[in-house]
């Protein structure tokens, strides 16, 4: 009969709308957790970054630090050499007057 088959394509019609909406509820539910994990993965990221920034200013100033002792060590070393060099000298020279004598 016409009138129950009708029924019938309005039966399977409604189940297959509720089973679309159902899956269409799932998801919208995986896009936001999707979402949410994206938005966790960000900060992650934002996080690394800065702190990598950090470390690389640490970095910066810690090379400069080291050059500038490495700066300070060369004058340092040059002044002993000098030192070391006109004490030299002054055996040396200390050394041919008493041969003199």
């Amino acid at each position: 009969d016409a009138e129950a088959s009708v029924h019938e394509q309005l039966r399977k019609v409604v189940i297959a709308s509720r089973a679309m909406e159902e899956k269409l509820s799932e998801a919208a539910a995986a896009r936001e957790e999707l979402q949410r994990q994206v938005s966790q993965e960000e900060l992650a990221c934002h996080s690394a970054t800065t702190e990598l920034l950090a470390s690389r200013v640490q970095v910066r100033q810690m090379v400069g630090r080291l050059a500038h002792e490495q700066a300070e060590f060369a004058e340092q070393h040059e002044q002993l050499r000098s030192q070391v060099l006109h004490e030299q000298c002054s055996i040396r020279f200390a050394t041919t007057e008493v041969d003199a004598l």
